[in-house]
């Protein structure tokens, strides 16, 4: 287990204000990645760019020094955390912090081989699935303007979904206009198909009796004819 698969763990269930936080503190910039202005623009491609960038061995350490300011910002964590065994560790990160904060927390210590070891230890013995449920648990304070830009952002997202959902009624209603014409078509056709088959069946009905009438004509013919060599030939006989 390496350090940076355990960050990426962590910034993997990193909310995007925080994220924005890392973002800003690290300074990493790259190609094909444009700034972000505000943690709204953290959408999920860029967040799997970002957090590509700051896994990286290069930007590792700037990470360790974030984690190192943020905990000497709050400096609310208990300071023997990182003298606690596994199982204590993995106690605390399930009940009481979070799997990420202890992480953080010894990493920003300088005990990376225990925050490998512990993610180890969590993966074994309390699984992924669990862990992952349980929030990162950063409380990162935004500035006046951070907090106004986050408002307008926020406001604006709920223009443009509204204009997205007065689009999507305006297409529906098109398109149902559209279906209802082609139904209505439809039922043409098919009323037209059942008036021309009604047609066929009769013209075939009136055919068979038409031909059932000459075939009882030839017969009644041909047995006239047939009774009346029978006569003629007895005729001839006497």
């Amino acid at each position: 287990m390496s350090l940076r698969e355990v960050w990426r763990w962590i910034l993997d269930y990193t909310g995007n204000e925080t994220l924005f936080e890392i973002y800003k503190e690290t300074k990493v910039n790259f190609a094909g990645f444009r700034a972000l202005k505000s943690p709204n623009d953290l959408n999920q491609n860029k967040r799997m760019m970002l957090i590509n960038e700051l896994t990286k061995p290069k930007n590792v350490s700037k990470l360790n020094f974030w984690m190192q300011k943020f905990e000497e910002k709050n400096k609310k964590y208990d300071e023997s955390i990182g003298d606690k065994e596994l199982s204590e560790l993995a106690e605390l990160a399930m009940k009481e912090y979070s799997p990420a904060i202890i992480l953080s927390i010894l990493i920003s210590r300088s005990k990376t081989e225990k925050a490998e070891q512990l993610y180890s230890f969590m993966l074994e013995n309390i699984g992924k699935e669990k862990m992952d449920k349980r929030e990162c648990g950063y409380e990162v304070e935004l500035t006046e303007q951070e907090k106004e830009n986050d408002k307008e952002a926020k406001q604006n997202e709920n223009v443009i979904q509204k204009e997205r959902r007065k689009e999507i009624e305006k297409l529906e209603k098109k398109y149902q206009t559209k279906i209802a014409k082609l139904e209505a078509k439809n039922q043409n056709l098919k009323e037209e198909i059942e008036k021309r088959d009604a047609k066929i069946k009769e013209i075939n009905e009136k055919t068979n009796e038409e031909k059932q009438e000459l075939l009882r004509k030839l017969n009644e013919k041909t047995q006239a004819y047939a009774e009346l060599e029978k006569r003629l030939n007895a005729l001839k006989k006497s």
